[in-house]
């Protein structure tokens, strides 16, 4: 007998990689990039903050036929209307978590920079009515509530290594448990 039912089913958008899958209610699944952008010598970090809660990483989903490299290169001009950065592979990380009652996989590319002072001077960055964008130095990231939890612990070693990271939190670990 042959299993004609689909596992996963595109979701509609405009080209993101993002999966809802279809035997697991409100199940998805999120391959996108995270930029690392670090100045003073590594000793800040850009970070994004949704108004009223966490910190995390700017980047975004990775487009259909699109190397993870370019996408990097591409959420750096949306959102920070600068090219030409020297991007550099950074690491991997599987991340497991829930928003809300919607269970997540996600995997996340880092691509990282380190930005001269003109590169620096050449940021901008358009503030939404529920994003900002600031730096952080990296003792307060690392104190603070950056997410995922695993990009926090290894904010430090990220800027110069390459890392592959797994991470499930709480609420993800809970709900496989309840089944």
């Amino acid at each position: 007998m042959t299993d004609t039912s689909e596992p996963v089913r595109w979701r509609q958008g405009k080209g993101d990689l993002t999966l809802d899958v279809s035997d697991i209610e409100g199940a998805r699944f999120n391959f996108r990039v995270a930029i690392l952008l670090y100045r003073n010598n590594g000793r800040e970090v850009m970070l994004h903050r949704e108004k009223g809660s966490f910190h995390f990483l700017p980047g975004g989903r990775i487009k259909f036929g699109e190397p993870a490299a370019a996408a990097a290169a591409r959420e750096c001009a949306e959102e920070f209307t600068i090219t030409g950065l020297n991007l550099e592979f950074a690491g991997q990380i599987e991340n497991f978590f829930m928003a809300g009652t919607r269970p997540f996989h996600e995997v996340m590319q880092f691509f990282r920079a380190h930005l001269t002072a003109d590169e620096v001077n050449r940021i901008r960055h358009e503030e939404s009515d529920s994003t900002t964008a600031h730096w952080v130095p990296i003792d307060d990231a690392m104190a603070g509530d950056l997410r995922p939890e695993a990009v926090r612990r290894n904010l430090v070693r990220l800027r110069d290594e390459a890392l592959f990271l797994v991470h499930a939190d709480e609420a993800w670990r809970a709900a496989r448990r309840r089944g």
